[in-house]
């Protein structure tokens, strides 16, 4: 055998053991918040450009589109159903609607002006029984800068969403009680008591998006345009009542 093929065998077997050594280490990533004895998963972002630039007859709209994903990978048994899940979510936010805000405003004006869509997932949450995924999403189309929070709470062995509910152990009427003492609390809707009363007695758990931050409590989340307070943007309510370890 002469010495250039002992090379490149030599460098085949060493490129196979790398990529070995890389899978083992990608495999341990477990994340920051899990204890030493909890299996190993982790996970891995992708963003999709899929930008689109119109131009009419004196207008040029450029409608910027990047949409994250994010995919599990580990040992736990319910991280393929999530895998699915989170790839249905992601496949919701196509840009479809920019796409067609741009294209009319475009051929309708005479301006140039660049539009956006950013859709970014977050691990917020993560430890031996659930991970939970905040989708970030902005949006911009000539008006209101509108900026969404979504959050998706996923038992890691069953790979079901779970409902708040679900993950705080009590009735939506309990949460809902918290839920309109921190909106008083919080005094940004002052003299709109009526109000405050009519969102108390119409909003249903569906209405509500919540996710697990950081320190493992609840935060609840009024989509934007909730009515009867609007506004484009979400507004957020941490329950340091329900701490996901505590109820474990």
């Amino acid at each position: 055998m002469t010495q250039r093929k002992m090379k490149k065998i030599f460098n085949k077997i060493m490129g196979l053991a790398l990529c070995l050594v890389l899978a083992v280490s990608v495999l341990a990533n477990v994340p920051i918040s899990a204890a030493e004895d909890y299996e190993p998963y982790t996970w891995v972002y992708n963003i999709k450009d899929m930008t689109k630039t119109y131009e009419g007859k004196e207008g040029k709209i450029i409608a910027n589109c990047f949409v994250g994903s994010l995919k599990l990978y580990g040992f736990k048994s319910g991280i393929k159903k999530i895998n699915k899940s989170l790839k249905k979510i992601a496949k919701g936010f196509d840009c479809t609607t920019l796409y067609d805000y741009a294209e009319t405003s475009a051929n309708e004006s005479s301006y140039n002006d660049v539009y956006f869509e950013y859709v970014n997932p977050n691990v917020s949450y993560a430890d031996d029984n659930y991970i939970c995924v905040v989708m970030d999403h902005e949006w911009y189309a000539g008006g209101v800068h509108n900026t969404m929070i979504r959050g998706y709470v996923f038992d890691l062995d069953t790979g079901k969403a779970l409902s708040l509910s679900k993950i705080t152990g009590k009735k939506w009427n309990t949460i809902k009680k918290l839920l309109v003492e921190k909106i008083v609390a919080s005094g940004e809707f002052e003299g709109m008591e009526d109000q405050i009363d009519t969102f108390a007695a119409n909003v249903k758990e569906s209405d509500i998006s919540y996710y697990i931050n950081n320190d493992g409590n609840v935060v609840l989340v009024l989509p934007e345009y909730t009515e009867p307070f609007y506004g484009g943007w979400c507004r957020e309510y941490v329950l340091d009542e329900y701490s996901v370890s505590e109820n474990k």
